[in-house]
């Protein structure tokens, strides 16, 4: 599975700061980030109105889309859920 965090700035601390506290944990993820102010970007978030937001991609395709700031717990049961469907479409 793949997140994209996709913010309204190139570097949104908050958001930066709660994935970087999990990427330990889930090594099987591929994390990217994608700022909505550059136009290059505009096909990783086509269909997002509002930021900050995960996108999930499960081999290339989109899966999922969490809008907002989310606490860890929450984001640790989302991740788990997505990698578990990752693993089904194999």
């Amino acid at each position: 599975a793949a997140l994209i965090a996709v913010d309204s700035r190139a570097f949104d601390r908050e958001m930066d700061e709660r994935l970087k506290s999990l990427r330990g944990d889930y090594q099987a993820v591929c994390f990217r980030s994608c700022d909505v102010d550059d136009a290059g970007n505009q096909s990783f978030f086509h269909g997002v109105a509002n930021v900050p937001a995960l996108a999930c991609f499960i081999r290339g395709t989109w899966h999922q889309t969490l809008i907002g700031l989310r606490p860890e717990r929450e984001l640790r049961t989302v991740f788990d859920a997505w990698l578990t469907e990752s693993m089904r479409q194999r």
